[in-house]
């Protein structure tokens, strides 16, 4: 499975490290007895709801202490992040903490797009964040996770390849950015429980602010 630098090569930031594992361990452990809620969709009619067929995943409140801390430190990745991409990127959204259990997933979806009858929330999405809490393995471990893949769908320019999915290889600590309108997924876990961290920014003014992702 590619880790994530090799998907630097297709203009997805990675950040390895970001966060020290034992940090990682840290707030996941403080997050454990957090409460609990399905995680939502947004559908056609602009409104969130649960939807078990598309998602099954389950959000965590964070202390707002927590939440806080972490909007910063996500906040902090804007100008790398920035470098990326063509266009200048706003605020961040409030991050969500999210985790998947056995058998939780989130079929293919985008976060954002600048096209179609969206709602305006969406629409003002321009980049994807996803910070991993933890790391992948095949067999069970403590603090792991099975399946769980992250899958970004048409990388290649050539339109035969639109359906060609490559996983990325999660680690503890390690941030990636995408553009919100990239086709992903994140297939279902087969043991463990998968814990992320996910925000969107918004575009902001300057260069090609209005350039389509």
């Amino acid at each position: 499975m590619p880790r994530a630098d090799f998907f630097r090569h297709f203009g997805i930031y990675a950040a390895p490290g970001l966060l020290p594992p034992d940090a990682c361990q840290r707030l996941v452990a403080e997050l454990s007895a957090a409460p609990r809620s399905p995680a939502e969709v947004y559908k056609d009619n602009y409104a969130r709801e649960v939807d078990e067929r598309a998602r099954r995943t389950v959000r965590v409140e964070a202390p707002a202490g927590v939440a806080a801390s972490m909007k910063e430190t996500l906040s902090g990745q804007r100008a790398a992040i920035e470098a990326v991409f063509p266009f200048a990127l706003g605020e961040c959204e409030e991050p969500e903490f999210l985790v998947y259990r056995a058998g939780d997933f989130f079929g293919p979806h985008l976060d954002g797009t600048r096209r179609g009858r969206i709602s305006e929330h969406l629409k003002r999405r321009r980049v994807s964040v996803v910070l991993f809490l933890n790391g992948q393995r095949e067999e069970p471990a403590q603090g792991s996770f099975g399946g769980g893949s992250l899958v970004f769908y048409g990388l290649f320019k050539d339109p035969r390849a639109a359906q060609v999915g490559l996983p990325l290889a999660p680690e503890a600590g390690l941030l990636v950015a995408f553009p919100s309108d990239l086709l992903h997924e994140v297939t279902p876990v087969t043991h463990g429980e998968r814990h992320t961290v996910v925000t969107w920014f918004g575009g902001g003014p300057g260069r090609d602010d209005d350039t389509e992702i």
